[in-house]
């Protein structure tokens, strides 16, 4: 009986010898981002580059858009002085050098102040262009290209989130950007009246607006492009 016990018991360690040899030793654990086999870090530069380009690519469709109603709506609207725009409380630089005189971080953030201003007004104006019958050339295109500015303005904001958070992580969590979402009363409050023509000239004096700010970002984003490739702002 004893020796029966003592067969069974060899057989069992060898069993599991066995299994041990044949079995492969636990995976390591996958390395953190940062080391051997993950892939390089995308450069400041390089994000500064594809902002730009997206910033240039909204900037080019809001002169397109407001290019195409100039015609129809520039004989009507007697000139109104950009202060009259609801971001022109935002304290943004006013040429080249004042925008030098900022901090990287503190341009960053008056961009994002000022394409969050804008995130209600462009899509007012989404709305207005799906209901407001537009000048009969423009009929078929003023739908999709404001619908295009409202979807490129928030691709662009997300994209600065990411490059805010390389400059300064605790400055991208903490940031409120103001009060820019607020900046904007909403609707025909600058042409009082529910009116084809009142709405009409919202419409064209809001896009107006925004390219006179998409042409800001652009500018700002060009300079911050500048400043990460020439470690500096000599030559910029």
């Amino acid at each position: 009986m004893v020796r029966q016990r003592e067969r069974k018991q060899a057989s069992f360690t060898m069993t599991l010898a066995v299994v041990l040899c044949l079995c492969p030793p636990p995976m390591a654990p996958s390395p953190l981002c940062g080391g051997l086999g993950c892939p390089p870090p995308i450069l400041l530069s390089d994000l500064l580059e594809r902002a730009t380009q997206l910033s240039q690519r909204l900037h080019s469709l809001s002169r397109t858009v407001t290019a195409g109603l100039d015609p129809h709506f520039s004989p009507l609207l007697k000139p109104r002085p950009s202060s009259l725009c609801h971001t022109s409380s935002l304290a943004t630089p006013e040429h080249k050098e004042q925008a030098l005189t900022l901090q990287q971080e503190e341009l960053l953030s008056l961009i994002m102040s000022l394409l969050r201003s804008w995130t209600p007004p462009l899509m007012f104006l989404v709305r207005e262009a799906q209901s407001l019958p537009p000048p009969h050339s423009l009929s078929g295109s003023l739908s999709w290209q404001t619908a295009e500015l409202s979807q490129q303005s928030q691709k662009l904001a997300k994209g600065l989130e990411t490059i805010l958070n390389r400059f300064d992580p605790s400055a991208a969590h903490k940031a409120s950007f103001g009060n820019a979402d607020d900046l904007w009363k909403g609707g025909a409050s600058d042409f009082p009246g529910s009116d084809r023509k009142s709405r009409l000239l919202n419409f064209y004096f809001l896009l107006s607006c925004f390219r006179r700010d998409s042409h800001k970002i652009d500018s700002f984003l060009k300079l911050l492009r500048c400043r990460a490739l020439e470690n500096g702002a000599e030559s910029c």
